[in-house]
């Protein structure tokens, strides 16, 4: 198809638009739906003149009709892009959360070893810190003496504890799965079976071919 064409199809597509326009702003006169503002200006602009004044209105309520549409046009575009913005807002705030998941994971593995807001990331180390310590207590009162030794203590006994807790959860997993995985040792036809009897059960009710 030529420019030319393309150009002339474009023409008789928008009459044919329009012609429908005008059909719906009849039928509202015909129905008694006249917009008082916009029939006051028809008035003005046919200077008083009734008759010239109804075809004026139609004129004028035709593109109230395409502003209307336009209008709805650019709110349904903006609709559009506040949805668009809405949906990248929740994926930078769920790769947030999921930043602040990791970083407090790995916080909480340094956490295993921690005296005076120092966290350490290997037992060795805490050791190395707390030797340290006690060697620059030495020159202290025996009570400071103490109080490190007390703090020393209850900051191996919180990473043991927490050692404890996690070796609990990995047996229970373990636990879990061993179950999970005897339930699943007799299987045949898709089927598994709970017990072995229930499995030779149906072995014998149903023979292989």
């Amino acid at each position: 198809m030529g420019m030319f064409d393309k150009v002339k199809k474009t023409t008789i597509k928008s009459r044919l638009y329009e012609e429908k326009l005008y059909e719906a702003a009849l039928e509202e006169v015909e129905s008694g739906e006249i917009r008082k503002g916009l029939y006051a200006k028809a008035l003005s602009k046919a200077e008083g003149d009734k008759d010239k004044a109804d075809g004026i209105y139609l004129k004028l309520r035709v593109q109230s009709i395409m502003d209307d549409i336009e209008t709805q046009q650019i709110t349904n575009r903006e609709n559009a892009r506040s949805y668009e913005a809405l949906q990248e807002a929740k994926k930078i705030e769920a790769t947030t959360i999921e930043a602040e998941k990791i970083k407090a994971a790995k916080e909480k593995k340094l956490s295993k070893y921690s005296i005076d807001g120092i966290k350490f990331k290997t037992k060795t180390d805490f050791e190395t810190y707390t030797s340290q310590l006690e060697i620059a207590a030495e020159k202290s009162s025996s009570e400071d003496k103490e109080a490190l030794d007390k703090r020393i203590k209850d900051a191996i006994e919180a990473a043991e504890s927490e050692s404890d807790e996690i070796s609990d959860s990995s047996s229970h997993k373990a636990e879990d799965s061993s179950y999970h995985n005897k339930e699943e040792g007799y299987s045949i036809d898709g089927i598994t079976f709970k017990t072995k009897s229930d499995f030779e059960a149906y072995i014998a009710s149903h023979p292989q071919s």
